[in-house]
C-alpha cells in the first residue's frame, strides 16, 4: 500500500528504512519518523516486541508524547506527503494537534490469521493468542481515536486488494484524491491468507465499514478429506525427522546434558539444524493451509506441535555454535525438558489427537 502511494506521485517521506529478508520489497516508513516513534514507545515501556497485556490508555500515551512534542512537530514541517508506520494505532491521537489539518487515514486490514502467520513467519515461534490479542488492541484503539475525532478514514483489506485490485485501488483513488496505479501491485508477495473466525468478526466488520460498501475478499476453505490428507503428511514428515534427530541427540536425555564433548556438539549441531529446516518447512506448509472451521482446535494444536519443536531445535543448534555451552546450553536444555522431551510430546500429541476427534464428530 505505501510502494502505491508512493510510486504513484503522494511521497511516504525518506529515506526510508532499509528492505529486510521478510520485506524485500521494502517497507516504505520513513526512517526518521520509525526512529521516532521507536524512543517513544520505548519511554511507555514498550518495544518492537509489543505486548498487548500492557497496552497502554489513551491518557498515557499522550502524556508521554508530550516530551517529544518539539520532535513531531518538526517531524511534520518536513513531511512532504504521506506516512506509513503501524504503530500509528498506537500513537495517532497525539499527533491529531500538530497536523495543520486533519489527515486522511487509510487503515489496512488483513485477518488475525494472517497476521499472525506473517509474525510466525519472520520470529520463528509466537504465543499466537497473544498476536491475536495485540491484533485486536491494534483495530479497538484505532477505531476509538477515528469516531472521536471525526477522522476522514477508509479501510483497505489486504486480501481483497490482491484479488481485486483494479476495483479497491479506484475507489482509493477517490479518497485521495489522485490517480494511483495498481500495476504497481506485487500480488505474489501476498504469502498468507486466513478466515475471521467469530471471536474477531464484529471487530473486523466495523474496521471494513470505515469505506461504504468496501469490495470483500474471498477465502477458499479446503474440503475436509483433503485438509486432513496434507496435515497428515507434513505431520507424518516432522515425526519422521524427529525420530532421526531423537537417535542423534540422545533421548530421554540428550547427550549434551552429560557434558559438550566435541563430538556430541558437532552430532548435536547437525542434527539439530536439519530438523529446525524441517520444522520451518512444516510450519510454512501448514500456514498456507486454510482449516475447515470444525477443525481449527485440530490445525492450532498442529500448529503447536510445529512450533515448539522448531522452538527446540533452534536452541541446539544456538547452544552448539560458536562458543558452546554457558547459559545457551541451559536454555537448550530446558527448551528441551518443557516442550520436546518424552512426556511433554506425547501430551502434545495427545492433546492433537483428542482435537482431530472433536472436528471429525462435528464434521460427520
Amino acid at each position: 500500500m505505501a510502494r502505491l502511494l508512493h510510486e504513484s506521485g503522494i511521497s511516504m517521506g525518506g529515506p526510508f528504512v532499509q528492505t529486510s529478508q521478510a520485506n524485500p520489497a521494502g517497507f516504505y516508513e520513513d526512517a526518521a519518523l520509525v526512529h521516532l516513534h521507536d524512543s517513544l514507545l520505548a519511554q511507555l515501556g514498550l518495544n518492537e516486541f509489543l505486548r498487548a497485556s500492557r497496552w497502554p490508555w489513551r491518557t498515557t500515551v499522550l502524556a508521554v508524547a508530550a516530551a517529544y512534542r518539539e520532535a513531531m512537530q518538526e517531524a511534520i514541517t518536513t513531511a512532504r506527503g504521506g506516512w506509513k508506520d503501524p504503530r500509528f494505532s498506537l500513537t495517532l491521537e497525539a499527533w491529531l494537534p500538530l497536523f495543520p489539518s486533519p489527515p486522511k487515514v487509510i487503515v489496512c486490514l488483513r485477518s488475525p490469521k494472517s497476521h499472525v502467520d506473517s509474525v510466525t513467519a519472520i520470529f520463528g515461534f509466537v504465543d499466537r493468542a497473544e498476536a491475536e490479542r495485540y491484533w485486536a488492541h491494534q483495530y479497538r484503539r484505532l477505531l476509538d481515536v477515528i469516531r472521536d475525532y471525526n477522522l476522514d478514514a477508509c479501510c483497505v483489506e489486504y486480501d481483497a486488494l490482491i484479488e481485486q485490485p483494479d476495483t479497491v485501488v479506484t475507489e482509493l483513488s477517490r479518497f485521495v484524491g489522485r490517480n494511483l496505479n495498481s500495476a504497481l501491485l506485487e500480488r505474489d508477495l501476498r504469502h498468507h491468507v486466513g478466515h475471521v473466525r467469530p471471536q474477531h468478526r464484529q471487530l473486523y466488520d466495523e474496521v471494513l465499514a470505515l469505506s461504504p460498501q468496501p469490495p470483500r475478499a474471498s477465502v477458499e476453505v479446503a474440503r475436509p478429506a483433503s485438509y486432513i490428507a496434507e496435515v497428515e503428511a507434513l505431520a507424518d514428515c516432522v515425526l519422521a525427522a524427529r525420530l532421526d534427530w531423537l537417535e542423534a541427540i540422545g533421548s530421554p536425555e540428550p547427550h549434551l546434558a552429560g557434558g559438550p564433548t566435541p563430538a556430541i556438539i558437532e552430532r548435536t549441531q547437525a542434527a539439530s539444524s536439519t530438523y529446525e529446516d524441517a520444522t520451518r518447512d512444516a510450519q510454512a506448509a501448514l500456514q498456507k493451509l486454510e482449516a475447515p472451521p470444525e477443525f481449527e482446535d485440530f490445525h492450532e494444536e498442529t500448529r503447536a506441535l510445529f512450533d515448539y519443536e522448531r522452538l527446540s531445535s533452534a536452541a541446539f543448534v544456538l547452544a552448539t555454535r560458536d562458543s558452546p555451552g554457558g547459559a545457551a546450553l541451559q536454555t537448550a536444555l530446558d527448551c528441551w525438558r518443557r516442550f520436546s522431551g518424552p512426556a511433554p510430546f506425547q501430551r502434545r500429541l495427545e492433546a492433537r489427537q483428542r482435537a482431530f476427534a472433536r472436528a471429525t464428530s462435528a464434521s460427520a
